[in-house]
C-alpha cells in the first residue's frame, strides 16, 4: 500500500499509513532474539534496539516507502514510540502498559486525525 496520504483517503486508510509495520515487525523479531539476555544487559540492549528502530523509521519511510510528507514522518515516529510503550517488557517496562495503551488510543483518536486532516488539505 502506498503510504502517501491523499485527500480522498478515509480515516482508516490514513491511520494505517502512519504505522511503520515493517519496522515494528523487525523490532519485534530483534527483541525476541535478544530476550534471552538477562538483567541490566537486557535493559541496555532493549534501549539500543528501540533507539535503532526509532532512528531508522524516518529513513525507512523516506528512502524505502517514499514518504515525503514531513508530518506523516513525524507522526509515524511518534506512533512507533507509543506502540513500543504498549509492549510488556522492552525499554519502557517502567511505564505501566495501561499508560502506553492510553497514549496510543489518545494519539490515534485525537492527534493523528487532526494532523492527518491538516496534511491532507495541504
Amino acid at each position: 500500500m502506498p503510504r502517501t496520504i491523499e485527500k480522498d483517503d478515509d480515516y482508516l486508510s490514513r491511520m494505517l499509513k502512519h504505522i511503520p509495520s515493517e519496522l515494528i515487525g523487525a523490532y519485534l523479531a530483534v527483541g525476541g532474539i535478544l530476550a534471552s539476555l538477562e538483567g541490566s544487559l537486557l535493559t541496555v540492549v532493549n534501549w539500543v534496539n528501540f533507539g535503532f528502530f526509532l532512528v531508522a523509521t524516518p529513513f525507512w519511510l523516506i528512502y524505502v516507502a517514499r514518504v515525503t510528507t514531513v508530518w506523516q514522518n513525524v507522526l509515524s515516529v511518534i506512533a512507533f514510540v507509543f506502540w513500543v510503550m504498549t509492549l510488556v517488557g522492552g525499554p519502557f517496562s517502567f511505564v505501566p502498559t495501561a499508560i502506553g495503551s492510553a497514549a496510543v488510543v489518545i494519539f490515534s483518536a485525537v492527534l493523528a486525525p487532526v494532523v492527518s486532516g491538516i496534511v491532507a488539505k495541504a
